[in-house]
């Protein structure tokens, strides 16, 4: 009776576009279900579902972009730990049907790891090993389905880098980074990191001139990279080449590729790919959610709130949209968090077509807490319901009530 309560419960939020299994909870009203109940003392956590708890002490303990994966009925996420520079940090596959964690790569503790990097021999001939998984940030799709990407980035003037993550082995390798390793002189040491960096496709060719893109996400569409940095969009083509499907200037407002309005910020952050289009969100002062299509760097101002101008729009709704934390698209909205005036959860949630914006407060798990630093992590696929990060747990929430229960925790 249990499972074909899950099943009817997977048609009905995932509709024809998807199917996924969800637990079976209904958090609306009162529910004495641990699902329904957000707990934040120390013995709370690793109590809804098996695995690594999702927070093992540290201040900054936390959960990136991810994504879901239909076909395995699991959502994958970056999960740091600590926030320190170090290599504390690992990629985890949540069960949707039950909160499971599995540890897929990385470094849990000093006891918990999985994977390896690579070893390299150093310009002073000692030996050491690279390609961690501290300050983990996103995880997407790899190029078939044995394989992840996930973005690391240890903050300015320290590279960014997406590495390639074997699911079966947690073993991890390098994609593309947005400088040389070290930045230092050519090695003639076959063992050292140049080379075999070089080996594997990160050349001046695919650097983009060393740009940095915003650290926080990147998108993998037919089977390339891309990345919204400092004025634009970076293509990458993994072991061949990096261009500019958008450039503009923020300064004058000139376009050098693709079409469209250009932001009056050069910063825009937190992508998501919906089909061919990739939406990044900017901020304070005048908030905006823009798409870029892939196909043809066409820009598109989906939804824009500016306070002294409240009206002008697109959309409306006299709301920010959420810039400090990350989006993602659903079915007909798109779920921000991270721009409020209280400590509670609010999303901003934005009609595609429209661009018109909503405040939904979190009920259920997410009726109480107290901390602003929420995220939405993902989309159920063919709904209009969302994974988020909040009070360092995972919950599901539905965009057009704020009903909420505990994923995982």
């Amino acid at each position: 009776m249990k499972k074909l309560a899950l099943s009817i419960l997977s048609i009905s939020l995932a509709g024809a576009a998807s199917a996924v299994t969800l637990p079976n909870v209904n958090c609306a009203g009162a529910s004495s279900d641990a699902r329904c109940t957000l707990k934040t003392d120390v013995g709370s956590y690793g109590s809804i579902g098996a695995g690594v708890p999702l927070y093992l002490g540290g201040f900054t303990d936390q959960i990136g972009s991810g994504f879901v994966e239909p076909s395995e009925n699991a959502l994958y996420v970056p999960y740091e730990i600590g926030g320190q520079l170090d290599t504390f940090g690992a990629i985890l596959k949540v069960d949707l049907a039950t909160g499971d964690r599995t540890l897929i790569s990385g470094r849990v503790d000093e006891t918990e790891q999985r994977g390896k990097g690579v070893t390299y021999v150093s310009d002073r001939g000692q030996t050491t090993t690279e390609w961690g998984l501290g300050r983990v940030n996103a995880v997407r799709p790899g190029p078939d389905a044995n394989t992840l990407y996930a973005l690391q980035d240890y903050g300015s003037p320290v590279r960014t880098v997406v590495l390639k993550i074997d699911k079966r082995t947690g073993d991890r390798t390098i994609v593309w980074a947005n400088k040389l390793a070290d930045d230092a002189a050519p090695s003639s040491n076959p063992m050292s990191i140049q080379n075999q960096e070089a080996r594997l496709g990160v050349t001046p060719q695919t650097t983009c001139d060393r740009t940095k893109p915003d650290p926080s996400t990147f998108e993998v569409y037919q089977g390339n990279l891309y990345f919204m940095a400092a004025g634009g969009v970076m293509k990458v083509v993994p072991g061949k080449s990096c261009t500019w499907i958008s450039a503009y200037s923020a300064a004058d407002g000139t376009s050098t590729a693709g079409s469209g309005p250009t932001p009056g910020t050069q910063v825009m952050s937190g992508t998501w790919l919906d089909g061919n289009l990739l939406s990044a969100t900017t901020g304070p002062g005048q908030t905006w959610l823009m798409t870029t299509n892939l196909d043809t760097g066409e820009r598109r101002l989906v939804s824009a709130f500016n306070e002294r101008v409240p009206n002008k729009g697109p959309g409306r709704g006299q709301f920010n949209i959420g810039y400090l934390g990350t989006h993602a698209a659903g079915l007909t909205v798109y779920a921000t968090t991270g721009y409020t005036s209280v400590r509670d959860f609010y999303m901003t949630v934005i009609d595609k077509r429209s661009g018109d914006r909503t405040l939904v407060e979190g009920k259920g798990s997410l009726k109480r807490g107290n901390t602003q630093n929420m995220r939405v992590i993902a989309a159920i696929p063919g709904t209009d319901q969302f994974v988020v990060w909040y009070e360092r747990a995972l919950h599901v929430v539905d965009a057009r009530t704020g009903v909420a229960f505990i994923l995982s925790q």
